[in-house]
């Protein structure tokens, strides 16, 4: 694990959770995080990962453009979310199928890129998803999903352990380009606590970590809080949930801002 990726990893979490404060600092923070990220997978032999950040490091700057000179962007606020039309899955597909393979040649027998073929398919199943959350398309959490998790493997594979394990505890890589309008309460406060977490702190202030989430999600979040705090974290929860508490090692209950109950 190089300086390069954790700087990169935390970057690009607190731009994610930037986005969801519609703070413009997300931007420069996402072209920071692109950018080294570049050089990660540069130096991973991750070419078409290159090409992908460098492509994400450009929307970066033109989001901070867009923002600045045009206010937060409404286009996409007017655009209604919608079901992918068979013929735009079928012409998707044929894109990301092409693009696999002219890439996955490319780098096979030009460059030493390693995993040119997987590498090639994340990169133009991303493209793919890309467009498809531009155009607030329902399916594109799915493809995301499906990205995410190769992505997962791929990184383990080449020892970037740091972006595997917030790729794989959250699930946030086809996040970090979004419009905040486009992330949901639960994604939101996912990210706020994947920007806690990243960093591996001494000490975590949480309240109601898990109001926005459903139930199986604020069990993970439980679950991972737990085993934080078995590794060295101290986390102090403000919560409703008696269930929540339950995780906890020790529960004080507070009645009109007064200890009722320590146990």
């Amino acid at each position: 694990m190089t300086i390069y990726e954790i700087i990169g990893t935390v970057t690009g979490v607190a731009g994610v959770w930037l986005a969801a404060r519609e703070n413009i600092w997300t931007w420069p923070a996402g072209m920071v995080s692109t950018l080294l990220l570049v050089y990660v997978c540069y130096e991973a032999r991750l070419y078409a990962d290159v090409g992908l950040n460098a492509f994400y490091f450009f929307t970066s700057a033109y989001g901070w453009y867009a923002w600045r000179h045009y206010n937060t962007p409404n286009s996409q606020a007017e655009l209604p979310i919608t079901r992918t039309q068979s013929w735009q899955w079928l012409w998707l597909i044929i894109f990301s199928v092409i693009f696999t393979l002219a890439l996955g040649y490319t780098l096979t027998h030009f460059t030493n890129a390693d995993l040119s073929y997987t590498d090639s398919a994340t990169t133009g199943a991303s493209l793919a998803a890309y467009w498809m959350m531009a155009r607030k398309k329902l399916e594109n959490w799915l493809v995301w999903l499906v990205v995410d998790s190769v992505y997962v493997g791929i990184y383990l594979y080449k020892e970037l352990y740091l972006l595997a394990d917030i790729l794989d505890r959250f699930q946030i890589v086809g996040k970090k380009d979004l419009f905040p309008h486009q992330l949901s309460g639960g994604q939101q406060q996912l990210v706020g606590i994947a920007r806690a977490v990243v960093a591996s702190p001494k000490l975590i202030l949480a309240d109601e970590p898990t109001g926005n989430l459903n139930s199986r999600q604020g069990e993970e979040i439980m679950e991972l809080f737990q085993r934080l705090n078995q590794e060295g974290t101290t986390i102090i929860q403000v919560t409703h949930s008696e269930k929540n508490a339950t995780y906890g090692t020790r529960i004080l209950n507070l009645l009109d801002g007064r200890i009722e109950k320590n146990d």
